[in-house]
């Protein structure tokens, strides 16, 4: 019997709260693999109201903002500017340790 499984990767800044960018990018890769389109247009109007909603709470916290733009610029480093995965959770944890260390001194 042939399986699957899907997870998507989210920041841990919003890894408390329901994500429906995740949602969606799991359903995407579910359609890719079964060639079942799913209409998933109220799925992609909460996702656009979610990414304004973390980026006013990300702009609203300076500190959080900065490890954001820490975690973004290393991103495009290690991929590129089109490459759409995140770092692995080895290297958002050292940058997040570095940060914390930085912010202590």
């Amino acid at each position: 019997m042939s399986s699957a499984s899907l997870w998507a990767a989210v920041p841990h800044y919003v890894a408390a709260v329901p994500n429906p960018k995740a949602t969606l990018a799991l359903l995407r890769r579910l359609e890719g693999l079964t060639g079942i389109a799913v209409d998933a247009g109220e799925l992609e109007e909460e996702t656009e109201s979610y990414e304004e909603q973390i980026g006013r709470a990300v702009a609203a916290n300076p500190e959080i903002a900065e490890l954001v733009e820490r975690i973004e610029a290393m991103q495009v480093e290690q991929f590129g500017e089109d490459e759409v995965d995140l770092p692995s959770a080895d290297a958002l944890a050292k940058e997040f340790q570095k940060f914390l260390r930085q912010k202590d001194n």
